[in-house]
């Protein structure tokens, strides 16, 4: 109910500006003549392919990332060596703006698709291995002593009972993060070359179609927010079954 609340205020108060005439309705059209445009594009299929083009390069490059970064940040908490040489390079690429990346990409690989796959990725790859190793470096020896008090004597065992558990949570907990910052990079490199979201957004921009503009704009906000609800209700079932498990034992 607040939820509505809070949407319907946001349109009213989107109304009233548009009435006080601050901006001409090119620049601000109002919310019912976007709404339209929602539905229009909707249920005409325009610009489908474009909206495919970015799900698909958005998809792979998180799937890919996502992977990588739960492998490699268990590899990083296993092994020193590798923690100590991979870390100061990740940790450089996350503090770098990751658009800088793109041209340099593209000249090795050579492919628009397959570089924006591969720049999507570095957005999942940095937050889910960071995450995965601290989640990793959080269990302490007793942790482990206790595993093996229950009979974890092999670290096969170690693994499927305590690491691979403490990793998987700490995966999903990065998963929403990793997924928002992906999808805004599968949109800056559509910004960049098309085709895609970005460059549809772009094109209405310079054609000064705002109305459809702001319709697309908020067909991607719906399409984050959903996937933004979808993972907090796996996470939050994810926690719960871990409750469980702890009660239990």
């Amino acid at each position: 109910m607040v939820q509505l609340a809070i949407v319907a205020s946001f349109f009213i108060g989107w109304e009233v500006f548009v009435l006080l005439r601050i901006y001409p309705e090119v620049l601000l059209p109002r919310p019912i003549t976007v709404l339209n445009e929602v539905l229009r594009i909707v249920t005409t299929g325009r610009y489908l392919d474009h909206f495919v083009y970015t799900a698909s390069t958005f998809a792979s490059g998180l799937c890919l990332g996502s992977v990588t970064g739960l492998l490699f940040g268990m590899l990083m908490a296993e092994l020193r060596y590798v923690r100590g040489l991979a870390l100061p390079y990740i940790l450089m690429v996350a503090a770098i703006p990751k658009s800088i990346f793109i041209p340099i990409i593209l000249k090795f690989l050579g492919d628009v698709f397959v570089m924006k796959i591969a720049y999507i990725s570095i957005f999942s790859f940095i937050f889910v291995s960071l995450n995965v190793l601290s989640g990793l470096r959080t269990l302490t020896a007793d942790y482990l002593s206790m595993v093996k008090t229950f009979g974890a004597t092999r670290k096969t065992q170690v693994y499927r009972k305590l690491l691979w558990p403490a990793a998987y949570f700490s995966f999903l907990a990065s998963l929403r993060t990793a997924t928002l910052y992906s999808l805004v990079g599968a949109i800056v490199g559509d910004l960049l070359y098309s085709p895609g979201i970005g460059y549809i957004v772009s094109a209405l921009s310079h054609s000064l179609r705002t109305s459809t503009l702001y319709g697309v704009i908020m067909i991607v906000a719906l399409i984050a927010i959903t996937i933004n609800f979808v993972l907090l209700r796996i996470e939050g079932k994810a926690r719960m079954k871990l409750r469980l498990v702890e009660v239990t034992a």
